[in-house]
């Protein structure tokens, strides 16, 4: 990432940022996410590696209201159907982060 380039407030991550070690802490001040996706890390090198994070992960469950609006919302646009639980807990997540950022 550039030197000139100024981190994000709060990322939220799904799994497949774990299994492939991307740099979160490059990214943003700080990295949030659902516990359902680090239980989703199951490779043994990949626990390791999330266990050594170079930054604190936040884990935190997503607010019920905030995945039945977005449940409601993906269901408006169709994308229902391609979403699983985890996807919908972490929009879910992303969204009341951004919510309180923005003091709503």
């Amino acid at each position: 990432m550039a030197e000139t380039s100024e981190k994000i407030k709060f990322l939220v991550a799904d799994t497949t940022a774990f299994i492939n070690a991307v740099p979160l802490n490059e990214y943003a001040e700080q990295v949030l996410t659902v516990p359902d996706v680090v239980a989703e890390v199951r490779n043994k090198r990949q626990i390791r590696r999330l266990c050594v994070l170079p930054f604190d992960l936040q884990v935190r469950e997503p607010r019920p209201e905030n995945i039945k609006h977005c449940v409601e919302f993906a269901k408006k646009t169709g994308d229902y159907a391609s979403l699983s639980e985890i996807d919908l807990k972490v929009i879910s997540l992303t969204l009341r982060t951004g919510s309180r950022t923005r003091g709503h």
